[in-house]
This record gives structure tokens, sequence and C-alpha cells, in this order.
């Protein structure tokens, strides 16, 4: 199992603890978090849209031998899912990314969800109190 792999899971256990009210992130840090990371992912797929420009296989040379060496260097960039490229690092970053906003979103709002449970309880009890 691939590092990016545990980090996603981790992300993806976080997020339910956070549905079931286990992991609260304070008001207001959830969204600049959120922001953060949107951000960021936005960084990365820029950075992983121009990645298949960074290797003009032609500029290798006219020899195959060139060609192929050209053609290994642009695999290196572009290669598929598992392949260690780079295109695929990034999108295995932008993935955790993405579990980290999902993680985020829902500690916010479970925040909100405990902080209101909170008020009503704080509100119920002083009008119990006012009603004697």
């Amino acid at each position: 199992m691939s590092e990016a792999t545990n980090i996603t899971r981790e992300f993806q256990f976080l997020a339910s603890e956070a549905s079931a009210g286990r992991l609260l992130i304070e008001d207001g840090v959830a969204e600049r978090c959120i922001d953060i990371c949107n951000r960021y992912a936005s960084s990365l797929n820029s950075v992983r849209l121009t990645a298949s420009f960074l290797v003009y296989i032609d500029s290798f040379g006219i020899l195959d031998s060139a060609r192929e060496l050209g053609g290994k260097f642009y695999e290196l960039v572009t290669g598929g899912r598992g392949s260690g490229s780079i295109d695929d690092s990034l999108a295995q970053h932008i993935e955790i990314i993405m579990q980290m906003i999902d993680m985020f979103q829902k500690a916010g709002e479970a925040y909100k969800a405990a902080d209101g449970r909170a008020r009503q309880a704080i509100e119920s009890a002083g009008d119990q109190i006012f009603d004697l």
C-alpha cells in the first residue's frame, strides 16, 4: 500500500470522526484551512497541466536512441497512475488535499453543531432559572 493511500485513508477516518462529532475544529479555522487547501490544490493542478510541456522529445536529437531517451523522460513526467511520474505524484497530492478539505468541512460543521447544541442547552437552562 502506498504512503499516499495511507494518508488518504487517515483523512477519510478523520472525516468520519468529524461527522460523528468526535473531531471539532473551531469556527473560522476550518474555513481558513479549506481556503488554503483549495488554493494549494489549484496551484498543483496548474503545475500538473503544464508538466507535459516540460519535456520535448525531439530536443534529444534525431537518432532513435535519442528519441527513446526523450520518450523515457517524457514518461517520467506524464506516466499513468502508479508510475511514480511527476503527474502521478501531483495527482496523489491533490487527492490527499481533497480529503483534507472534506475533513476540515466535516470538522467545522461538527463544531458548529456542537456549539449550537451547547447554546440551546444554556438558553434552555437560563429559561428554566427565570421561570422559577
